[in-house]
């Protein structure tokens, strides 16, 4: 690569130059390895209890990660019903709606909030089950609660609840989510 773009990579981390004026991998791709290895364990760790939950209750049952300003599903162990959610592996999703969103958008950095606050705002024009304003206040309640729930935000007649998975520090590295449709997955239940 010219110098000019090994120079950029350099300033961000991404290669660092030797003493010997030769460049080598940066101390920005151990983060981004140990990101990419903590996604890998956690879904090979997940399975099983995530088969262990669906046997238990029934339904559905969801693992998300956040990127950037959207989750992601990276696992999944569907239901045995004929009637139930479809969530497609790998496909980015909001993180203002619904149970799982919620949940890691009430651990994400100030400026992801306040972007998808304002999102939010214009969600409720077009969708009334949307939080809208009152998604400030449910991210403080969820941040308090280290749980979600969510009835019909990102699609009508599903409901979903949803609590944290955090690393050996306490920090939040994905949501385990149940959905259904709502018929099964009440208010009460």
């Amino acid at each position: 690569p010219p110098p000019r773009l090994l120079n950029e990579l350099a300033a961000l981390g991404i290669v660092r130059r030797t003493d010997d004026g030769r460049y080598s991998l940066g101390p920005r791709l151990l983060y981004w390895g140990e990101a990419a290895a903590d996604t890998f364990d956690l879904q090979a760790v997940a399975e099983q209890p995530m088969r262990r939950l669906r046997d238990e209750l029934g339904e559905s049952i969801h693992l998300y990660i956040r990127d950037h300003d959207t989750r992601i599903c990276i696992a999944a162990v569907e239901a045995r019903h004929e009637l139930r959610p479809f969530i497609q592996l790998g496909r980015p999703l909001p993180l203002r709606v619904g149970a799982a969103g919620k949940l890691l958008l009430a651990f994400a950095d100030r400026e992801v909030k306040d972007a998808e606050l304002r999102r939010a705002q214009e969600d409720a024009a077009s969708n009334p089950h949307a939080p809208g304003a009152r998604l400030g206040a449910q991210l403080e309640a969820i941040g308090d609660q280290r749980w979600a729930t969510s009835v019909g935000e990102r699609e009508e007649g599903v409901s979903a609840a949803a609590t944290t998975i955090t690393d050996s520090r306490d920090r939040v590295v994905a949501a385990l989510c149940v959905s259904a449709p709502t018929s099964r997955l009440c208010a009460e239940r």
